[in-house]
């Protein structure tokens, strides 16, 4: 449970970074999709780095690193066909949506991370 929670802290640290850059792309009228994409590369490579070092307590290695952007891909189509969903279907403020997007993909990303990306710190 520890780790969810140190998982969780840093989420909030890379969520806040990635919002930012979501949010400004937005202001500076970029496509709400292509605003999500940008930020979300952003936000899995500091995710990357602090998880490793912070939550998982590891060395950062190109290998885990590859695994962590796979399940980030997975994460972020799921992310992505939920944001435009939400903002085409049900006319939903996409800065609302987009907050929405990150706390459902919270729990996928982090049991995906913890088994196959640092199953061996477990």
């Amino acid at each position: 449970m520890i780790r969810f929670i140190r998982f969780a802290a840093v989420g909030v640290v890379n969520t806040g970074f990635s919002y930012v850059i979501f949010a400004t792309l937005v202001f500076l009228d970029v496509n709400y999709l292509a605003a999500a994409t940008v930020s979300y590369i952003s936000g899995t490579i500091l995710s990357y780095f602090l998880n490793a070092r912070h939550t998982f307590k590891t060395q950062v290695q190109l290998n885990d690193y590859i695994k962590f952007f796979i399940i980030n891909i997975f994460s972020y189509s799921l992310g992505i066909a939920m944001l435009y969903t939400l903002k085409e279907h049900y006319d939903a403020n996409v800065y609302l949506a987009q907050l929405a997007v990150v706390f459902f993909r919270l729990p996928f990303t982090f049991l995906l991370s913890k088994v196959f990306v640092f199953a061996k710190q477990n």
